[in-house]
């Protein structure tokens, strides 16, 4: 850096020489301050995070802005899978439905394509309050989103539709240890007449590509612990694509529909009925 010399006398060339070292001096330690300022900004926030610091009601947007990655961790809507995508919109455009239920919002992908590709009213609950938090914010500019905190079953049985309303459900909130699946199902195939319920991470039978959840005995997401083939309201449908076909993380899943929808999903090429 320049120091002023005052025993001699300093030419204007070496003036600005000088001037010249010293600016450059001065702008290298200013980027290696804002470097090291941004580094323990960075760690303070990471330490902020992970010892819970911050409510959950404010974690949840902050990383949404500090970590935008964390909006697709999973991969994006439906897993990343295009397929699976595809089974949604053919069964929008063929069913008519009046609404679309959601449980398990998780960060809010799967509803946030959801909402972009129909003008349909969405309601959605998330049990976890951070993730509740984010997928809130993330969602906020659609006001067809309702997105609810809490247990999925008292959820759904909050809402006041009618029995004969045609309605899509999407079950994706059965990570936890508390499994309420069962539950679920056994609700909207007892309350509603006209239905679909697409069901994530389940086993898809002869394609062992498709991964599916399993929490332990009697909690594998498949027919051999869910035998929602033997219920008589019920008709099972699986993808029509190959998992080697499919795109993203390859979850596997299931599609129910009551009697009733069987008709409109004669016409959905992209599922097959389990015979």
């Amino acid at each position: 850096m320049f120091q002023c010399r005052v025993d001699s006398v300093v030419s204007p060339a070496e003036l600005r020489d000088a001037i010249a070292v010293g600016s450059e001096e001065d702008a290298q330690l200013a980027s290696e301050d804002r470097k090291r300022l941004v580094a323990k900004e960075n760690q303070l926030r990471s330490i902020l995070m992970t010892q819970k610091l911050i409510p959950p009601g404010i974690r949840g947007p902050l990383k949404f802005h500090l970590k935008p990655q964390a909006a697709d961790f999973l991969g994006g809507p439906f897993n990343g899978q295009c397929f699976r995508q595809f089974i949604f919109i053919e069964l929008l455009n063929i069913s008519k439905f009046s609404a679309i239920v959601e449980t398990g919002t998780y960060r809010g992908s799967t509803t946030l394509f959801m909402a972009k590709n129909t003008t349909l009213p969405i309601y959605t609950v998330e049990f976890d309050p951070e993730h509740f938090a984010f997928a809130k914010y993330r969602l906020r500019e659609y006001s067809r989103v309702s997105i609810k905190r809490g247990d999925s079953r008292s959820f759904l049985k909050s809402l006041s539709f009618k029995a004969d309303d045609r309605l899509f459900f999407y079950l994706d909130a059965h990570w936890r240890e508390d499994l309420p699946l069962a539950e679920e199902v056994d609700y909207i195939v007892n309350r509603f007449c006209s239905f679909v319920i697409m069901i994530d991470d389940f086993l898809v039978p002869g394609d062992a590509g498709y991964s599916y959840d399993d929490y332990g005995p009697g909690k594998q997401l498949s027919l051999r612990d869910f035998p929602f083939h033997k219920n008589s309201k019920v008709n099972c449908y699986f993808p029509g694509c190959p998992s080697q076909l499919e795109s993203g993380t390859k979850r596997g899943c299931i599609v129910l529909a009551s009697d009733d929808m069987r008709k409109d999903l004669e016409s959905v090429t992209s599922l097959s009925l389990m015979s």
